[in-house]
Formats: C-alpha cells, structure tokens, sequence
C-alpha cells in the first residue's frame, strides 16, 4: 500500500505562484495541487521542491535527500522550467548573438537520467512529470519587464510563440520545435507507463499518434471523432500533429465512398486539422496477415507518420493497429 511520496522539483512542484494583486510570489502550501492529491490518496508527502531550482542544483540536492528516504516510495521529478529559461537582460543588450538557456538540453537529459538511476539505487520508484503549458503572452510581458531595450528580446526571439515551442538548438544548430507524433514510440513506452485514471492498464500500448482516440473510446462515428480531434491541436505552437483512422473496404467502395472520404478530409480542415491518414483493411484480414505472413508480404499500413509492411512490424505495433476502431462507414 502507497505510504509516502516523496517531491523534487521547482516552483511548480512547491506550489509557488505569483500573486498580481500582491506584486510578489507567494506559496499555496497546502492548496497546491501536490498537497491536494497527497490528501486525496492518504499519503505522507515529502516536498523537497524549491523556487529557481534547476535540474542541475536538483540532482545534488536528491543525491544527499535520497539517503533517509524510504525504500519502495515514489519519487516525482519536476524540472525543466528553469533550465530552459534564459538571462533575458542580457538577450535584449545583445538580441544578434547567441544565447543558451541555463541548461543546455544534453546536460538537463543528462541530469534527469542520473536522477532516475540514483533514485532506482535508493529503492525508490522515479516519476517524471512534464512542464505544464505556458501563457507565451503574459511570460513575454514578465521576463521583459524593467528592461529598458525590452523589444530587443522580440528581435532575439523573431515571435512571442517560440518561448512555447523552442526546445532550443537541434545537433545541426537549428532551432527546434515541438513535434507531437509518436512514429511507434507510443509501443516502446507501453511497459514503462503505468496504469491511466482513464482505465489503460500499465503496459499497453499509448494513443498512436498526437490526436488519435485510443482504441475503444471513439464510439461516436467518425465525423464525431475528427470534431474532438480538431480541438486539441494547437497549429501554432507545434510544429505538426497527425492523426490515425481505420476503415474497412466496403466504407469506400464506390464514387459515393470516395465523395464521402473526401468530405471528412475537407471537414477536419475546415475546422483546423492538420494531417489525417488511414488504413484501409479490416482486422480480420491483418490478423490473418500475423498467422500467415508468407501470405501477406505486399501489404502496407500507415503506422503513426510512417507508411510499413505489415509483416515486418514488431509484434507490439500489429497487435496495436489490429485493436484501433474499425470504422464500417465514413
């Protein structure tokens, strides 16, 4: 039974927020969402977040905490916000040159995964969270206030949107963005995610791509399913997105069939979607392409951005394609 939970992160894990009216940071304490969940499940939270605290200050900071920590406890990581924030007064002297944030991405990578070994070293059990979404206009306005060349950060960052989406320079040196789409990694992290409130159990196989139902839950029809989906994606702060659907042949036969499909494309557009892609083949026969592969080496399906023989994907990938929904009409 879950006793005790222990917390290493920043502001966000402590629970510090600014408070506009007052002018200054203050602490929820025991309204923070951390506190609110720790009551909830009836568990003893050990909080050892700080303001400002980076990944780098965090893995030291661990390393001496982990010693009176109790074997068999959970242990949340939350960091990144700080790491990637950059020194903002000296961006808008100089907006030409180049400026790294306070952690480089291949030392923070670096950082977290000796934070998780040494945890697992502990006997604890590693939890990473992930940054929350961020407000690209109001985070301008505060990391600019009080300069006085405050439109040179602008220059520096050519759009308010790229504090979003910039995960900072790629190996080649260009900037990089955020690219919501799993290609099959949503397979390979299965085993390593543990059950979902939604009622995924630990292992199996996570969305197929950045706004795909998961199997099972799109049980309104197709035009229904392209409505919700369309609302999740942010166009503008990530670079793409994309999206599975799964047909049997009969939906499509014919000019009607066709005219219909093309319709559905066109009306996930209209309403802002940004890449869709199907397959075209009942469950039935791609479990029989599992059973007899000789029978079946010329036939393709669209993975998660990817287009594959069937054959010749890992098992794991099959079996989660063969349980997407099956759409008997368009």
């Amino acid at each position: 039974m879950l006793r005790k939970v222990y917390v290493w992160g920043d502001s966000i894990a402590k629970g510090i927020v600014f408070d506009a009216a007052r002018g200054r940071y203050v602490g929820l304490r025991e309204r923070s969402g951390f506190s609110r969940a720790a009551e909830a499940l009836h568990v003893e939270m050990e909080n050892h977040a700080r303001f400002g605290m980076t990944s780098q200050r965090g893995r030291l900071a661990l390393e001496n905490g982990l010693q009176s920590a109790e074997p068999g406890s959970p242990v949340l990581l939350s960091f990144g916000g700080n790491d990637v924030d950059y020194d903002w007064a000296a961006i808008s002297e100089t907006p030409k040159e180049r400026h790294d944030p306070h952690v480089l991405p291949e030392q923070f990578a670096e950082n977290m995964a000796q934070m998780v070994r040494d945890a697992r070293g502990a006997g604890l059990i590693p939890v990473l969270l992930t940054l929350p979404p961020i407000d690209s206009e109001r985070y301008f306005s505060w990391v600019t206030r009080g300069l006085e060349k405050g439109e040179n950060v602008l220059k520096w960052l050519g759009d308010v949107e790229r504090i979003y989406r910039s995960h900072g320079p790629d190996y080649f040196r260009y900037e990089a963005h955020m690219d919501p789409f799993s290609l099959s990694y949503h397979n390979y992290f299965a085993p390593m995610t543990g059950a979902l409130p939604n009622g995924r159990q630990k292992g199996v196989a996570l969305t197929d791509a950045s706004v795909s139902a998961m199997p099972g839950t799109d049980v309104n029809g197709s035009t229904a399913l392209i409505k919700s989906a369309a609302q999740a994606i942010d166009t503008v702060r990530n670079n793409c997105n994309h999206m599975n659907m799964k047909f049997l042949p009969s939906a499509l036969e014919g000019p009607s069939g066709t005219r219909m499909l093309l319709n559905l494309i066109k009306t996930y557009f209209d309403l802002g979607g940004g890449h869709i892609q199907f397959n075209c083949v009942s469950s039935e026969t791609l479990c029989d392409a599992q059973e007899h592969p000789q029978n079946y080496k010329n036939l393709v399906v669209r993975v998660a951005g990817f287009s594959s023989y069937f054959t010749r994907l890992y098992k794991g990938v099959q079996d989660e394609i063969i349980k997407r929904t099956e759409y008997q009409n368009v």
